[in-house]
């Protein structure tokens, strides 16, 4: 048996969630809504606490976790293979309605393309599987929105590509997945799911209100499944000669992933307002339970030649995560305030790829905001674990100085 601790579960672990399924890691999969040991001296209650400030990632009534998760379990139980067994403590994924074959000698890696031979590759294969049956010629394959386009593959034990899929952003609310296709010798694996799946997950972090897809007649059944809905016929012009049909699929909004969407929608309003920065590097709030706060942006624009990421891309990003759950505990402990980073210093494992997700505990924070509350300056030092393709790549520590509302109309315009 495994046991593994991979933080706070929401939309986005689902991609990781599948994999482990699909290439037989694990039967059953059991997501607990307390720490029985931990419970056992203390029931965990945040109104049980004395000081939030301390608060561990335990520290949450049953029923509000529960009710923090439900989205996330509901998108699980809709998933065909996967069976959802509801404790009262806990919930219990199990793949006894697996559909797929699954082979143990069979490993298969998602990532995304970077080199310029895997990028070779990954034309080749799209030509290959959409173009070609077609009498289509090479070329045909590209579109202008490949240059700022997600891509992502998926390639065997001998890196070799099974299975491609590229996400593109049209709008502010709405991204397409165009170009998913698996090699017909490895279908039926759930390996097309993984793909697609994995690019909404990006599309929710893009922070995108719907999925759109121009499917063939023979994979409408496939999207149908995944939680699209069937709009019709597209009636204008195709790249091909084949019928297609627009499939749509609200992605979960801020009020489905976020303890508060209000505040949190107030918070990155105000950094793009105070910091152009941060919209032009695409910073976005990826999660807030209350307790622990989750930010991302992406990793297009913030590349080095290497493909690693810009470190002072990581720092900014570490640096706005940090400020920004010392302002949503503000709020929640109802005080107004200026939040200015006094010291900060970052270290790095190893370079970071892929896109940077940067995390924030409540449990990582330590201070006396109690000061803050009879008028007086705090201090708050502040962790925040930055993270890529792999596990935690860098820790951020940083000191901020919170300075007291000037007057009562700054200390309500920062609490109500």
């Amino acid at each position: 048996m495994q046991s593994f601790n991979d933080g706070v579960l929401n939309a986005d672990k689902i991609p990781a969630l599948t994999k482990m399924f699909l290439d037989n890691s694990v039967d059953v999969v059991v997501i607990p809504y307390v720490h029985l040991l931990w419970s056992a001296h203390r029931w965990p209650c945040r109104q049980d606490a004395e000081d939030p400030m301390k608060l561990s990632s335990d520290s949450l009534c049953l029923s509000q976790r529960k009710s923090e998760l439900a989205s996330t379990i509901h998108s699980l139980a809709a998933l065909p293979y996967l069976d959802v067994v509801d404790n009262i403590l806990s919930d219990i994924l199990l793949a006894t309605g697996l559909s797929i074959q699954r082979e143990k000698a069979s490993m298969y890696h998602l990532r995304v393309p970077v080199t310029e031979q895997e990028l070779k590759e990954y034309y080749q294969f799209r030509w290959e599987m959409l173009r070609k049956p077609l009498h289509q010629p090479v070329g045909s394959e590209k579109d202008a929105y490949d240059a700022m386009a997600h891509h992502r593959i998926v390639v065997d034990e001998g890196g070799k590509i099974v299975a491609i899929g590229r996400l593109s952003i049209n709008a502010d609310n709405e991204a397409a997945i165009r170009f998913l296709a698996v090699n017909p010798t490895v279908q039926n694996k759930g390996l097309g799911t993984l793909v697609a799946m994995t690019l909404e997950s990006v599309a929710r972090q893009e922070g995108v209100k719907r999925v759109v897809c121009s499917a063939r007649e023979d994979a409408v059944d496939f999207f149908a499944k995944l939680g699209f809905v069937n709009q019709g016929d597209i009636t204008t012009l195709q790249a091909t000669p084949i019928r297609h049909f627009l499939m749509i699929k609200p992605v979960a909004t801020l009020d489905d992933i976020l303890h508060r969407p209000d505040w949190c929608g107030q918070l990155q309003q105000a950094w793009y307002d105070h910091i152009p920065l941060s919209e032009k590097m695409g910073v976005r709030i990826n999660q807030y339970t209350g307790q622990r706060f989750v930010t991302t942006m992406p990793e297009i624009g913030s590349q080095t030649p290497h493909h690693t990421l810009f470190a002072g891309s990581l720092f900014s990003l570490a640096t706005l995560t940090a400020w920004g759950l010392i302002w949503l505990l503000l709020r929640e402990r109802h005080l107004g305030g200026t939040i200015i980073l006094a010291d900060a210093h970052i270290r790095y494992s190893k370079p970071i790829t892929g896109r940077p997700r940067a995390v924030a505990d409540l449990g990582w924070l330590s201070g006396d905001l109690a000061r803050l509350a009879r008028g007086h300056h705090a201090r708050v030092q502040a962790e925040v674990h930055l993270f890529g393709d792999d596990d935690k790549d860098a820790l951020f520590e940083g000191t901020y100085l919170v300075s007291p509302a000037e007057n009562r109309f700054c200390a309500t315009a920062m609490a109500d």
